[in-house]
């Protein structure tokens, strides 16, 4: 910077990371007259996975739990998870959460471009949460959150309210680093 007598004043900036927290999970406690419901909001399905491999990322499915923990222990009478607005993300932690109200079996079956199908299942064998449940959608609700809400209603563990329908993508993508050389698969033609 140049001051008004010719100085000049170097200012470092430093790059750092920022994190919003308006994308992170919340959760709050809603309460009509005696009753208490515990509200989760799931902005996203997000997970560091870089973080992850060092056990320090942050994620969705741990979000959730503690948020879960904390209304538990409120004696919620029923729970609300929101998944209005969320564009879904990664598809491990839609099955995990889904595992957080269902005791076990499948939650979504992915097929490849080959047509091979592979089954992503709960076998946990326990639920953190088996009171009522209702999740909320809207025409912007895709991919995970559909998944999500499409095995609690599956499982007859929640009812889906909100809009007519959700955004219907229905597909699972893989992110591939075109700076790295890989072998793609059906592309030697």
């Amino acid at each position: 910077v140049k001051k008004p007598d010719a100085r000049i004043t170097v200012i470092p900036i430093v790059r750092d990371v920022v994190q919003i927290e308006e994308t992170f999970v919340k959760g709050t406690v809603l309460e009509k007259g005696d009753r208490k419901f515990g509200y989760i909001k799931i902005p996203s399905f997000y997970r560091d996975f870089a973080g992850s491999r060092n056990g320090k990322g942050r994620n969705a499915t741990d979000d959730v739990r503690a948020e879960l923990e904390k209304l538990k222990k409120k004696n919620i009478d029923g729970l609300i998870i929101d998944l209005r607005n969320d564009g879904g993300g990664a598809l491990t932690d839609a099955v995990k959460i889904a595992g957080f109200f269902i005791k076990e079996g499948p939650v979504v079956q992915v097929r490849d471009s080959n047509g091979d199908s592979r089954t992503h299942s709960d076998d946990s064998g326990t639920t953190l949460y088996d009171g009522p449940l209702a999740v909320m959608v809207n025409q912007f609700s895709a991919s995970s959150s559909e998944i999500l809400a499409g095995v609690l209603q599956d499982y007859g563990r929640a009812v889906i309210v909100g809009g007519a329908h959700t955004h219907g993508k229905g597909t699972v993508q893989a992110i591939i680093e075109l700076d790295r050389r890989l072998a793609f698969r059906n592309m030697a033609k």
